[in-house]
């Protein structure tokens, strides 16, 4: 399924009026293909609620794999704000039997709690227990 077939079963199998999707349906961050994304959600009426994205964590060991990282974190970061995302998931990375954190980032571009406007990005982390040291993964 593509990212459209999905936005499709989210409308109009499942009722949703949010998606959360993840950047291995992107097949391109081109800005033609991101408009065509914000159409797509528009004529659904969807709202991007998270946006999870894969190979921006922000540790690893080898630094040319933090710099791609953080070239592909630049990359998504205007996709989320550009289809409106809520929020930007990303791993902060790990090494093995350590803790795994993810990261959020909200896009702060909408309305604050406090009914302000604000542009830029919010960060707040959740730390979640290494799965793979209990042999849950």
């Amino acid at each position: 399924m593509d990212l459209f077939g999905y936005l499709e079963t989210c409308k109009y199998r499942y009722h949703l009026s949010a998606a959360d999707i993840w950047s291995g349906f992107f097949p391109s961050t081109d800005p033609n293909y991101l408009k065509k994304v914000n159409e797509e959600l528009d004529e659904r009426e969807l709202v991007l609620a998270d946006l999870c994205v894969d190979n921006v964590h922000v540790w690893d060991s080898q630094p040319d794999v933090r710099e791609r990282n953080y070239q592909n974190a630049q990359t998504y970061l205007k996709v989320a704000d550009t289809l409106g995302a809520r929020f930007m998931r990303v791993e902060v990375g790990r090494t093995h039997g350590q803790m795994r954190s993810s990261i959020t980032l909200s896009c702060a571009t909408r309305s604050t709690p406090n009914g302000h406007m604000t542009n830029g990005f919010w960060l707040a982390s959740k730390t979640i227990g290494d799965l793979n040291a209990h042999g849950k993964i």
